[in-house]
């Protein structure tokens, strides 16, 4: 058990102050005490078998899956963005021949303006018109994370893979605790919660499926999609939920402006649309 004692307070010493000698000796009752060997000894944080020759670049003891793919995906987003990049700088300077401008001292408004004159469009819709931008305001921005020095996310949902979706079931559940909280504490003080409290969704509705993914940037299921939806009604169906309304219109939009004719469709006036006015002859003949 001495000897025990005396190679664990070596390798707490070793470990907390970085003594690498290797003849270092340490009392004891015994005459002529051993030293410690100078092999290192094996302790909890040796992996056997681990080198850092890895695709990634990256020594990690032990990779999960969803490390694994976030692996991946950033590697893939970053070729991506590389190329189109190398593209759109071709492409500028391209357009920049074209309409005689210093490819070196062309500017993004310079681009804007000659996309313009190039494709004029009578289309309202800015998604309808044709334009030219760096690859980092158009496509799909992915999301990076912060990982400690051990390699740890500091995110406690990594793990999760759909972080953001995950994160916002979870906002959800803490405002419907901390109004359920609110409600019993009003009931206590005999305040009445249908007192100017009612959240009016009328003329509004859900966003679908796939304005959510491009909001929270992430794919989601039916499933995933529905278990948001009943957890976005639950937290209107309580009282007092008016005091969250920003926060759940930021998941609604509009459909009672702008309606029009969507409803029944556009009108048309057929009184005369088949009908008209002409004159005809008829010639008889008796035989």
């Amino acid at each position: 058990m001495r000897t025990a004692l005396t190679r664990s307070v070596w390798l707490i010493s070793r470990r907390l102050y970085g003594i690498h000698h290797e003849g270092v000796r340490f009392a004891s009752s015994t005459p002529g005490s051993s030293s410690i060997p100078s092999s290192p000894l094996p302790d909890d944080y040796t992996v056997n078998g681990g080198d850092d020759s890895g695709p990634s670049g990256v020594n990690v003891k032990s990779i999960g899956r969803a490390l694994e793919a976030y692996l991946n995906e950033a590697r893939n987003h970053s070729k991506m963005i590389a190329k189109e990049r190398v593209q759109y700088e071709l492409g500028k300077r391209h357009l920049a021949n074209i309409m005689g401008i210093d490819p070196n001292n062309i500017t993004q408004q310079d681009i804007d303006k000659s996309i313009e004159y190039l494709f004029p469009s009578g289309l309202s819709d800015p998604l309808a018109l044709p334009v030219m931008k760096p690859p980092e305001e158009i496509m799909p921005r992915f999301r990076r994370f912060t990982f400690d020095d051990e390699g740890r996310p500091a995110s406690s949902l990594f793990y999760t893979i759909k972080s953001n979706f995950y994160k916002l079931l979870s906002d959800i559940g803490i405002k419907t605790a901390r109004l359920m909280q609110y409600h019993h504490e009003m009931i206590l003080k005999n305040v009445d919660s249908k007192a100017g409290q009612e959240l009016i969704l009328s003329g509004s509705a859900w966003i679908s499926k796939e304005a959510l993914n491009k909001k929270l940037n992430e794919a989601i299921t039916d499933e995933m999609y529905a278990q948001l939806i009943i957890a976005f009604d639950y937290l209107c169906s309580l009282p007092f939920a008016s005091m969250e309304r920003d926060f759940i219109f930021e998941y609604r939009e509009e459909i009672a402006s702008g309606t029009g004719n969507r409803l029944f469709g556009p009108q048309r006036n057929t009184i005369g649309a088949t009908t008209g006015i002409g004159s005809s002859w008829t010639c008889g003949c008796r035989c």
